[in-house]
């Protein structure tokens, strides 16, 4: 990326984080691994997720948020502490 470019953000992308679909591939990607994550959570906490797959809160937060875009790390360690596929297919 040139450098001074703003790599929109997710929720950039939609005026309804995460209910509604965005046309950008990308960003409709990342809301539906957040939907995916939370539905995995079955009623978890953020802090207990995030400490259990070895995450920091604040950024697990802001990537449920949109403002934040997941990467491979985080998304393995969140596939791995909640037993579930979440990066969609």
């Amino acid at each position: 990326m040139a450098e001074g470019k703003h790599r929109p953000l997710p929720v950039e992308f939609s005026t309804d984080w995460p209910r509604t679909v965005i046309e950008q591939h990308e960003a409709e990607t990342a809301r539906l691994f957040v939907l995916q994550l939370l539905d995995a959570m079955h009623g978890r906490s953020v802090r207990s997720l995030a400490r259990d797959a070895g995450l920091d809160e604040k950024t697990l937060r802001k990537i449920i948020a949109g403002v934040s875009w997941p990467d491979l790390r985080t998304i393995a360690r969140l596939e791995n502490t909640t037993g579930r596929k979440l990066f969609p297919r």
